[in-house]
């Protein structure tokens, strides 16, 4: 893991957009919340976008990394679109949809991925229930305009999120630390391999 992504921020601090912009798509997602009660999440405590529960069709084209196997979905974990599990169990990889109205979709379209990025931090930070870390924040990944990166800490394990958008939907998969001697950097490539995979990019 590369020097910056050990760097680690109180959750406190000001790690996301500049206060106002960030009020602003908040307030935008909550007020979708109560005109379209299907499309976005419902939960008070969290304004940010629900995520889709509905596999798309075309899942079952994915080409998985190798090393990676699909596992069965729990009923603990809505929203979840696909579940991979690598060979010896030491690290996950959860890809979800972030499901929002087509408004919402057109008011993303023209921001920058990490305005994104920091939506789904954002909604990480309101499930939590323990103390966690930032340890890298929402920027983009290898300098590339389509997939934005940030890490943080749950339980002692790192979490290694990379949010990434097809023309119609936007996505998040969230690469998970399952034992505490994983190198999260050592599946790297794969995280980015597979995001390519479902954005059909080789």
């Amino acid at each position: 893991m590369s020097g910056a992504e050990l760097r680690f921020f109180p959750v406190r601090q000001g790690y996301v957009l500049t206060q106002g912009r960030l009020f602003i798509l908040l307030v935008v997602f909550a007020g979708l919340s109560a005109i379209f009660p299907g499309c976005v999440s419902q939960r008070a405590t969290t304004e940010a976008p629900a995520l889709h529960s509905t596999p798309p069709s075309r899942e079952e084209s994915f080409i998985l990394p190798s090393g990676w196997f699909r596992e069965k979905l729990s009923a603990s974990g809505p929203g979840n679109l696909m579940r991979l599990v690598n060979e010896n169990r030491s690290a996950v990889m959860v890809l979800k949809e972030l499901h929002s109205s087509a408004a919402t979709r057109a008011m993303l379209a023209n921001e920058d991925i990490c305005v994104l990025g920091n939506v789904s931090l954002q909604e990480k930070l309101a499930q939590l229930n323990v103390v966690s870390r930032i340890i890298r924040t929402p920027s983009l990944f290898k300098n590339d305009p389509r997939f934005c990166l940030y890490i943080y800490a749950k339980d002692y394990l790192l979490r290694r999120v990379l949010v990434f958008r097809s023309e119609k939907r936007m996505y998040e998969l969230e690469l998970r630390q399952e034992k505490s001697d994983a190198l999260l950097t050592s599946f790297g490539e794969d995280q980015l391999l597979f995001a390519k995979a479902v954005l059909g990019l080789k």
